[in-house]
C-alpha cells in the first residue's frame, strides 16, 4: 500500500510551471483540470484510505478555486448526519460540531418544500 505522501508527490511531479500555457487561458484552466484529475485518480488508485483520498481531492479542488478553507463532507447512515470527514482552514471544535441531520439546512430550517434552505 503506497502512503499519501508518496502518491501525491508522484502526483505532483507530473507538472510544472514551465509547462503551463500563459496565465489565465482557455488552454491553462484545462491543463490545470487535467492535472487537478490526475492527482485524484493517482490517489483513488494508490490508496486505500479515505480520508487521504477525501484530502488529496479537497486539496485540488481549494487549488483550481485559489481557496484556502473548505470540506467534505459525509453521510452517516446510522444517525442520518451529514458531518465534515476532511478539511482546511476551519477549527477543529466548528467542524467537530458541524452536522446537519437530513433535510436541515446550515441555517437549521426547512423551506415549505422540504427542502433544506
Amino acid at each position: 500500500m503506497k502512503k499519501a505522501k508518496d502518491v501525491q508527490k508522484a502526483a505532483n511531479s507530473t507538472s510544472s510551471d514551465s509547462d503551463s500555457p500563459a496565465h489565465g487561458s482557455k488552454a491553462e484552466n484545462h491543463y490545470h483540470a487535467l492535472v487537478a484529475l490526475s492527482r485524484v485518480s493517482a490517489a483513488i488508485s494508490g490508496l486505500h484510505e479515505l480520508d487521504a483520498i477525501l484530502r488529496i481531492g479537497l486539496d485540488n479542488v481549494l487549488d483550481i478555486m485559489n481557496g484556502t478553507v473548505g470540506g467534505i463532507m459525509l453521510l452517516d447512515e446510522s444517525n442520518q448526519t451529514v458531518c465534515y470527514r476532511v478539511y482546511h482552514g476551519l477549527s477543529n471544535r466548528y467542524a467537530g460540531e458541524m452536522c446537519l441531520r437530513l433535510g436541515e439546512g446550515i441555517a437549521g430550517k426547512v423551506a415549505q418544500s422540504g427542502r433544506a434552505v
